[in-house]
């Protein structure tokens, strides 16, 4: 018997109209490509703030955060861009992986490493760990990139399978259709694991200030970068997509000139092979003729007489930053207290600026973590946790082993993780 389509009853034709649109997001639909091994995107919004989907109501990420898993993330100490994002792609402490900070020196290769110079950036040579795109590879597993820090170096003599060197000036309109169309390749070329990366946030927040207007446009700009994403995915794409977003850091207030502490006062220049300015630390790398003790002395004068500023040893760090064990860290660590930082810039005008680095267990370092997909439980919050945490679900998503050597801990984010076996039952 044949049966036309309009002798279905109205309210059924609109009961099928309904669940078509809720098919249209990926998130919703825990069946979607059922057959299909489990993806991950994982995106940076680089200086994303825990409170800034409250605070400026974007309305993609809130929605992400409602329909998902979701925690404060905690950076490492410094909570600095370059050694946070290799964090979250290693589960390294900076002081394992060694990229330990966005800048510092390396008395046994005689150079200094800075986010500012390519060369150095790009030289996998300075990278130690394993990034998830190796551990993926390895595994048979193609992987992608857009921007993500440590990417464009051939760390360990390799590189994801697809990959662009980094260039700001890209729109990040073409990042996300780039996204999509790697995932519309067929199985073979496609890559399970996608990195893409935002500056925009982190840009507007150092500017003009965490909670500036300016710092609200860009988070709704990003906002809808994510909406182009969704809405595109849902459109072009029949895959389990997983999607986890965090950021490297937070942001904290500060006035240009009230919170300036000059450098300056601090130490001679004669007495060390390098200085390197961070902000909110100054790292000093000794020569080998000069005595510590002597130096060290000089400087605890100077820093006693000043309320605004910690001065350690090395090995003298508090252990709980895990940042004493590298000698890429400075001999002497020169740390402002929040909100002061250091420069030896004269202060031209007082404003708000923004800044990040200090230590973890300053709510305003912390990052976020939203999370959605097949393999994640939806409506959950869970304990917030370090970014050297998450490599375990990455492996649990993509279904890979666990590498011997991880500092995040292995079962943390356990209870939000959802098996394919459990989730094709």
């Amino acid at each position: 018997m044949r049966i036309s389509i309009y002798s279905v009853p109205f309210f059924v034709s609109i009961l099928f109209l309904f669940f078509g649109l809720v098919s249209c997001f990926p998130d919703q639909n825990r069946n979607r490509g059922i057959d299909e091994d489990s993806y991950l995107i994982l995106i940076s919004i680089d200086g994303y703030r825990y409170d800034y989907t409250e605070l400026f109501e974007p309305p993609t990420l809130t929605r992400i955060k409602k329909e998902g898993a979701w925690a404060d993330l905690i950076p490492m100490f410094p909570t600095k861009t370059f050694p946070n994002h290799y964090s979250i792609v290693t589960g390294l402490h900076p002081q394992n992986h060694g990229i330990v900070s966005n800048s510092f020196y390396d008395p046994e290769r005689k150079e200094t490493y800075s986010i500012s110079d390519r060369k150095q950036v790009e030289d996998g040579s300075w990278y130690g760990g394993v990034p998830i795109w190796t551990w993926a590879q390895r595994r048979g597993i193609k992987t992608a990139s857009y921007f993500w820090v440590g990417s464009d170096a051939a760390i360990g003599g390799n590189y994801p399978d697809y990959y662009y060197k980094y260039d700001g000036s890209v729109p990040n309109e073409e990042r996300v259709d780039q996204v999509v169309e790697w995932l519309k390749l067929p199985k073979e070329e496609r890559p399970r694991l996608i990195l893409l990366y935002f500056s925009d946030v982190d840009k507007q927040g150092h500017q003009y200030g965490p909670e500036s207007e300016q710092t609200k446009q860009a988070v709704l700009a990003i906002d809808s970068m994510i909406h182009r994403l969704r809405t595109k995915l849902a459109e072009e794409v029949d895959l389990p997509i997983n999607t986890i977003i965090v950021s490297d850091h937070g942001m904290i207030a500060q006035q240009a000139c009230a919170n300036r502490i000059d450098t300056r006062l601090f130490y001679d220049a004669d007495d060390f092979e390098a200085v390197i300015h961070q902000g909110t630390q100054v790292q000093f790398y000794l020569k080998d003729s000069v005595r510590k003790d002597d130096v060290m002395k000089r400087m605890r004068r100077k820093a006693n007489e000043s309320k605004n500023v910690n001065l350690y040893e090395r090995a003298q760090i508090p252990e709980h930053w895990q940042y004493n064990h590298n000698p890429r860290i400075g001999n002497i660590l020169l740390k402002a207290n929040s909100p002061f930082f250091f420069s030896e810039k004269p202060c031209e005008e007082e404003k708000t600026i923004g800044t990040h680095g200090y230590e973890s267990n300053i709510k305003q370092m912390h990052g976020i973590f939203y999370a959605t997909g097949p393999n994640i439980r939806p409506h959950t919050r869970t304990k917030n946790f370090k970014n050297i945490d998450l490599f375990p679900l990455y492996c649990s998503i993509l279904e890979i082993p666990l590498p011997d050597r991880l500092d995040g801990h292995r079962t943390r984010l356990e209870s939000i993780f959802i098996s394919n076996k459990a989730r094709k039952k």
